[in-house]
């Protein structure tokens, strides 16, 4: 077994602010990820660029309806966490399981199944949750 040795990483944080904290610089850092990994989100996979407005109010109007919709999926992410471990959140998972759950839906009622019976099986959440990424 091939073992890799894990190097220590440094990364150097500044600040324009002479009186903020090195705590305070780290926390409003992991905040900016945080804030770029949702526009990404909401870019790649609520198609944030899709708005076809130029009137400045409707441009806003769409902006935050979208982050609305990821920061409502990330809701959702954290409340289907039974274990408080970091899940990672992807907005591409949310929409795939959401879209394999509405197919196999449609196939069970198209098929006369019994949705009970099914519904609540072991294999329909594998099947819900087929291609997601953070399942």
């Amino acid at each position: 077994m091939l073992r890799v040795k894990q190097k220590k990483r440094s990364i150097n944080l500044f600040s324009a602010d002479l009186e903020i904290s090195a705590a305070e610089v780290l926390k409003l850092y992991r905040s900016r990820l945080t804030i770029e990994f949702l526009i990404r989100d909401a870019k790649a996979s609520a198609r944030l660029a899709d708005c076809q407005a130029r009137d400045q109010k409707a441009l806003e109007f769409h902006w935050n309806a979208w982050f609305a919709t990821v920061n409502l999926a990330r809701l959702k992410a954290f409340e289907s966490n039974p274990t408080n471990e970091p899940k990672p959140f992807s907005m591409k998972s949310i929409k795939q399981e959401y879209f394999n759950e509405h197919l196999l839906k449609l196939f069970i009622c198209k098929l006369g199944l019994e949705q009970t019976l099914i519904k609540y099986q072991e294999p329909f959440e594998n099947l819900r949750n087929f291609a997601s990424i953070s399942a």
